[in-house]
Parts: C-alpha cells; structure tokens; sequence
C-alpha cells in the first residue's frame, strides 16, 4: 500500500469517528492537499485491497468496517 492510501484510510477512518459518516472522496482530496483524480484512485485501491467498501460503480463509501456509512442495527462506539 503507498503513502497516499494510508493517508486516505486513515482519513476516512478519522473522519467516521468525528462524524459517524464516510468523507466524499472531494472532501478527502481538499483536506489532504490532493487532486479528486488521485484520491478516487486511492479509495479504488482501498477497495481490491478490502480496506474499505464501496458502492457499485461509485466513490461511495459504503463500509470500512467496523464502520458503516448506511444505517444498521448494530451500534460502534469508539472512543470512550
């Protein structure tokens, strides 16, 4: 995994835990300095490397586990 996925995982893990929602890959390019084109590449990369979920066809952060962007009956609480 390059440096670019690992940054993007981990932001995309921060960003579930402060907001309980999966960022947009515009979201996540703005916040590290990157192109949309480059972060979309990394969150494909993310997904063959079954870090994170996406939605067919799409950008759509659908789960990176054990978060999930669509609503569950099953409750994660982190930090604290």
């Amino acid at each position: 995994m390059d440096q670019l996925a690992k940054d993007v995982r981990s932001y995309i893990y921060d960003h579930f835990i402060q907001t309980s929602m999966a960022p947009s890959a515009a979201d996540t390019a703005k916040a590290l300095g990157r192109s949309e084109a480059d972060v979309e590449a990394a969150y494909h990369a993310l997904a063959e490397a079954r870090s994170i979920v996406l939605r067919p066809h799409s950008t759509t952060i659908w789960m990176a586990m054990p978060f999930s962007n669509v609503q569950t009956p099953f409750t994660v609480i982190s930090r604290g």
